[in-house]
């Protein structure tokens, strides 16, 4: 943030010439200047929202210590949509400083630095949910498959086959913009001015790809566990119920995925060569911001554990609220119990 205001700086100094040009001394995008401080209050909101229902999965996943190994893939996934909202987060934030500065252009090498984080938390979080869906899948084939894949060594083979992906995106990303770094750009750092459009297409490919990848597989496994139900009928009431409960799991997370991530980027694809671009983009780059956070609120919701631990967590804070404020209204000594939860 710092080397952004002194290249705001420099850049104004440069260009103080050619600003006395405009009539009025008025700033270029002084017409666009309602439309940005909505964009920056948008930002705000996604990256805080995404961030806050992220940490939350994270804290209720440290709570179930007993079977963090089964959410390994799941916390990867909330710390790549912390690190998107991040990014979201630090745009706003370099928008409003762009907003009360005002300069005329702005260095590339300035607006890049933000992109990282988008990418590597689009695509960490696009893996993160295809090796979940693996997961249910083996889980609904077969068990051994499923426990050698959650040992320590596969585990880690298969985290890091998948942060292949992110790694190669932000590799190219690099790649693609090496030449144009000494530019200068809009102060507002709009992606599509800078960044290429073969990345844009590339970047959005892989993403949809990844998503569609995993709609089929969690589709296959509800698909297995529908047939086994059919076909179970010496099983136990316990476990069929338990089947049923993990198929109706699968299909809202297939109902959710699609919606928040699958159709936002097919629609993107398809706007960039029509001109419906300029009318959608915004709300589609709000609606993948939005999914950084609805998916956390989505998992969270569907899974009985963890509602219950959710629970848990705003309960024993609202309790510990109310014994600190007895305990200053009666300045008694709290005991080592009340702060328990």
């Amino acid at each position: 943030l710092f080397e952004c205001i002194a290249q705001i700086n420099i850049m104004d100094v440069q260009n103080n010439n050619s600003q006395s040009e405009y009539l009025n001394d008025t700033w270029p995008w002084q017409s666009e200047h309602d439309e940005a401080l909505l964009t920056v209050l948008l930002y705000y909101l996604l990256g805080f929202l995404a961030v806050f229902s992220n940490i939350t999965l994270l804290r209720i996943l440290y709570r179930l210590k007993n079977v963090q190994n089964d959410y390994m893939s799941l916390r990867a996934l909330a710390i790549g949509c912390i690190i998107y909202g991040a990014a979201f987060i630090y745009i706003a934030v370099y928008r409003s400083v762009i907003l009360y500065c005002k300069p005329l252009s702005i260095s590339i090498s300035v607006c890049i630095i933000y992109v990282p984080f988008f990418i590597g938390g689009d695509t960490a979080c696009a893996c993160s949910v295809l090796l979940i869906s693996v997961e249910r899948f083996l889980a609904a084939t077969t068990v051994d498959l499923y426990k050698k894949l959650q040992s320590p060594k596969w585990r880690r083979i298969a985290i890091i086959t998948l942060c292949m992906f992110p790694m190669a995106d932000l590799v190219y990303s690099c790649l693609s913009t090496t030449h144009t770094f000494n530019e200068v750009t809009s102060p507002f750092c709009f992606t599509e001015d800078f960044m290429p459009n073969v990345y844009y297409d590339f970047h959005l490919t892989l993403v949809l790809s990844i998503g569609l990848v995993t709609c089929i597989v969690f589709a296959l496994s509800f698909c297995v566990m529908k047939f086994r139900k059919s076909t179970s009928a010496g099983v136990d009431t316990v476990r069929l119920r338990r089947e049923a409960i993990v198929t109706k799991r699968l299909v809202q997370l297939l109902l959710v995925k699609a919606v928040i991530q699958i159709i936002p980027s097919a629609i993107y694809i398809y706007a960039r060569e029509h001109t419906l671009w300029e009318v959608i983009k915004t709300y589609v780059w709000i609606l993948q911001g939005l999914n950084q956070s609805v998916f956390a609120a989505a998992y969270v919701c569907i899974d009985s554990t963890f509602r219950k631990e959710m629970k848990k967590i705003f309960t024993c804070r609202t309790h510990v609220i109310s014994m600190n404020q007895d305990i200053a209204s009666s300045k008694v000594n709290p005991s080592a119990e009340s702060h328990k939860c």
